[in-house]
């Protein structure tokens, strides 16, 4: 259980700082099937890896500073 939460922490500071595919991101965690990477991140997180990257990119848009402010 410790070492697949560590491998999907791992699996979102990725999806949210590289533009590696998820596929590649779940090798770069140690799953050698993608689909095991899949079905292990929607369990821990109750998304797939591509919604994550979206809502994430979308929370980071809508946060990101503008001029010393906060966009809403």
């Amino acid at each position: 259980h410790y070492v697949t939460q560590r491998r999907i922490a791992h699996a979102k500071k990725l999806l949210q700082e590289t533009s590696l595919t998820a596929t590649e991101i779940g090798e770069e965690c140690g799953y050698k099937d993608h689909v095991l990477f899949f079905k292990a991140f929607k369990k821990f997180e109750g998304v797939t890896p591509s919604t994550y990257r979206k809502q994430a990119q979308s929370l980071r848009m809508i946060t990101a500073p503008e001029g010393g402010k906060r966009v809403k």
